[in-house]
């Protein structure tokens, strides 16, 4: 079967009375990776036996391989591109899903690489030298590393410094003059360091008052002692936006660069997904290759849908020579003849005697 390429999907008369689109729904819950279960449910029959063959030939690669593969993939084919494109900046987030991207791809060529179905897996680039620059950058929990830069670790270093100092001082205030506070903690509040004081000593600790509790007993205020490091600390903060923005924009650069080969890659694992997709749905129905000839015969046969209701399901056995034209069903209602039917009409429209 082949892919549409985008937009909504139209099925034909025949493609809804045989009822294609549950069978693929079935199928897209065997994949791992969302596009991959997109992908499936878009699904369309193929109009050639070259396509046919060579689509079953894989499948049945794949499951005489007896191989099982978990994949992964962040984006939708064709998103990453789109945004680096069009000059957005890539976030954080982004390119830490970038990274586990690119680690699965370098997995997947190196755990199959070497395998009975290497050839599935050479489509794959290696992106070992763009995953290292990420991971200058970005840490396993996909936070921006202190030193991703050395501006940022200068400016990390001094922020430390002096928070240090504020917390030194702000200590030193609880414990000179403890009863002018209703908790010996320093707390945060709207950013700022600052001690909550009891509303009745406010007057007493000169500062600036932030907050009030819900109860209206405590005011918090940042005290003047710590007013002039407080201002530096939030100079700081501006000075590391800034410079989180340029490595983010570094990082875009970089990504851009193997965007196509990126995009590429993201192709290509849904595309692998959803081919081991297939052979674990044959697996697990324990589906046979059909062998195409001049006439049809149908050896235990039964329509996908019918598994997923009754596993007890009546087999379909028919033989119908290339010689005839007429096949004549009777029986009660319920008694399958409409099962039949659509399992002739399909193999049929297959082999190209069905009109």
């Amino acid at each position: 079967m082949e892919t549409t390429k985008g937009g909504a999907i139209t099925r034909t008369h025949a493609e809804e009375v045989l009822e294609l689109p549950k069978v693929l729904k079935i199928l897209s819950n065997f994949c791992d990776t969302d596009p991959a279960k997109k992908r499936a449910e878009s699904l369309r029959p193929v109009h050639t036996k070259a396509a046919l063959e060579s689509g079953f030939g894989h499948v049945e690669e794949i499951r005489r391989s007896g191989e099982r593969v978990m994949f992964y993939v962040p984006f939708e084919p064709g998103q990453l591109g789109s945004r680096v494109r069009s000059g957005a900046l890539l976030q954080l987030e982004e390119l830490h899903l970038v990274k586990k991207f690119l680690w699965s791809v370098c997995d997947l060529k190196k755990n199959f690489g070497a395998s009975r179905i290497s050839v599935f897996f050479s489509i794959l680039h290696g992106h070992g030298e763009l995953v290292r620059e990420i991971e200058k950058r970005i840490d396993d929990s996909g936070s921006l590393r202190d030193d991703a830069s050395p501006q940022l670790l200068q400016i990390s270093t001094m922020q430390k410094g002096t928070k240090n100092r504020i917390r030194y001082t702000l200590n030193n205030l609880l414990t000179a003059q403890p009863d002018l506070f209703s908790e010996l903690n320093i707390v945060e509040r709207t950013g700022h360091y600052v001690l909550p004081v009891k509303t009745n000593f406010k007057r007493q600790m000169k500062g600036i008052v932030h907050a009030y509790s819900n109860s209206g007993e405590t005011v918090f205020v940042e005290p003047m002692a710590i007013t002039e490091d407080a201002a530096y600390l939030s100079e700081l903060a501006e000075n590391e936006r800034i410079e989180i923005e340029s490595i983010l924009r570094t990082m875009t650069s970089i990504v851009g660069k193997d965007v196509d080969s990126i995009e590429n890659d993201i192709d290509g694992v849904v595309s692998l997904d959803l081919l081991f997709a297939k052979a674990r749905f044959a697996d697990a129905e324990h589906l046979n290759r059909p062998i195409f000839g001049d006439g049809l015969s149908i050896v235990n046969g039964f329509h996908p849908i019918l598994r997923q209701y009754n596993t007890q399901v009546v087999p379909l056995n028919l033989r119908f020579n290339s010689g005839k034209r007429v096949l004549l069903i009777s029986g009660p209602n319920a008694g399958g003849k409409t099962v039949v039917l659509k399992t002739v009409e399909q193999v049929g429209r297959v082999l190209g005697f069905a009109h």
